[in-house]
């Protein structure tokens, strides 16, 4: 669904703003830059060159009720499990002194859990109230209805790991918001059903998100409901009659509208 990639580039863009991106600071994290969509590869192969906390965005299960009516079909509310991957390792600078934690380089396993904490209160604090948030809380509104984290460590091949999955349960509107009879041929960011029409016009015009979107709308089979008939003319027929009269074998009020459509 496309209400999924909207809701992680939202999250994405709020977590490394490409002001920050462009100027190579200031982060709103201690991953800086280094905030991955939806990496395949195991935190736990990272290369010894990426060892330094990340954050993998993920937008993993979805599951879906009726926003309106019971009755079944569109228009549809999604609850989508957004998932953040942090990872920490231990990795003393060469001039740490072992009587101060440096945040960012964690000497011993109860500052590593020290950083985990921090990195996950600094995605809470982000998406809510930092000003680069504001495209998240736009998307869904902070509709954010569960909180959960899992903790996993691992020491194996001499790296000393830590990792938290953070998981957000959001609820966002599924793709149902699209022009339901466009007049001619849409383009560009008219394709788009919300909230990723929200996203798109919010994110800066050379962010990932931006390359993402517009990569989208190039595709020729991109969904977009039928082009709109026009009505050249509305006619009413109608047969009246007295209460316990009989019914006219023929209409006796008649009417017609012509040129519904001007050209000017």
């Amino acid at each position: 669904m496309l209400s999924s990639l909207a809701l992680r580039l939202a999250a994405i863009e709020g977590l490394r703003p490409t002001p920050a991106l462009l100027a190579d600071g200031p982060w709103p994290t201690l991953a800086k830059k280094h905030i991955y969509d939806s990496r395949i590869d195991p935190l736990e192969d990272m290369q010894e060159k990426e060892q330094r906390p990340i954050i993998v965005v993920y937008a993993e299960d979805d599951d879906s009720h009726e926003a309106g009516q019971k009755r079944g079909g569109p228009p549809y509310l999604l609850c989508i499990d957004l998932v953040f991957e942090c990872s920490v390792v231990v990795k003393a600078a060469a001039d740490a002194d072992p009587q101060v934690f440096m945040v960012g380089w964690p000497e011993t396993d109860a500052e590593l859990e020290a950083t985990l904490n921090l990195i996950s209160a600094q995605i809470y604090f982000t998406l809510f109230y930092a000003p680069s948030g504001l495209i998240f809380r736009k998307v869904c509104a902070s509709r954010v209805t569960n909180i959960r984290s899992t903790v996993h460590r691992t020491s194996e091949e001499g790296l000393r790991l830590a990792r938290r999955t953070i998981t957000w349960k959001v609820l966002v509107n599924g793709d149902d918001a699209y022009d339901p009879a466009p007049a001619q041929q849409l383009t560009g960011f008219a394709l788009l059903p919300e909230p990723l029409k929200t996203v798109a016009c919010m994110l800066p015009e050379n962010s990932y998100g931006r390359r993402v979107i517009d990569g989208l709308i190039q595709e020729p089979t991109f969904p977009q409901m039928p082009l709109r008939v026009p009505l050249e003319t509305v006619g009413l027929n109608v047969k009246a009659h007295l209460p316990g009269a009989a019914i006219p074998a023929t209409p006796n009020i008649v009417g017609e509208v012509d040129d519904l459509y001007p050209s000017d």
